[in-house]
Parts: structure tokens; sequence; C-alpha cells
């Protein structure tokens, strides 16, 4: 279940940076449709939308709060490999 969360918070992370399924997926070596299921399934799991779906672009609903957002997910992440790590 913790290494899922991981993985999920690191692809969220990447959506977040990129804005766009297709490159955030060629970024971390995933299919764009895992991807897509993956968020489709946080997205549930949560009871709603994390993303305002643009054309090809995916925002945060509140965009003052991406950075931030980013920031700490790749601070968590970090220190979450680096505990796996030992």
């Amino acid at each position: 279940m913790k290494r899922r969360l991981l993985k999920e918070l690191e692809y969220l992370s990447e959506i977040a940076k990129y804005e766009n399924l297709s490159q955030a997926a060629r970024e971390l070596n995933v299919t764009q449709s895992a991807l897509s299921q993956c968020l489709a399934g946080l997205e549930a799991d949560l009871g709603m939308a994390l993303f305002s779906r643009v054309k090809n672009r995916l925002r945060f609903y509140n965009s003052s709060h991406q950075k931030i957002f980013v920031k700490s997910i790749k601070n968590n992440l970090y220190s979450k490999h680096n505990y796996y790590l030992f």
C-alpha cells in the first residue's frame, strides 16, 4: 500500500509539472493510459477532480497551490526513497 501511494504521488508530481498526461507518461516510462487510469482512480477515491482539463492541459483547480504541492511531494518522495534505501 505504501509503495502504491508513493508511486501515485510521483505520478501526480509529474502530471502537475508537465500539465500533460502524454509528456508525464514519457518522463515516467509508463503508458499514457496507465497514467490516466491512475489519476482517475485517485480522483474517484477522493471523490473530486484534482485537475481541470482544457484541451491537452491538466491544471490544478487551485493553481496557487500547485508549486507548493509539487515541492512538497518531491521533498516527501526524496525522504521516502532514502528511507527505503536503508
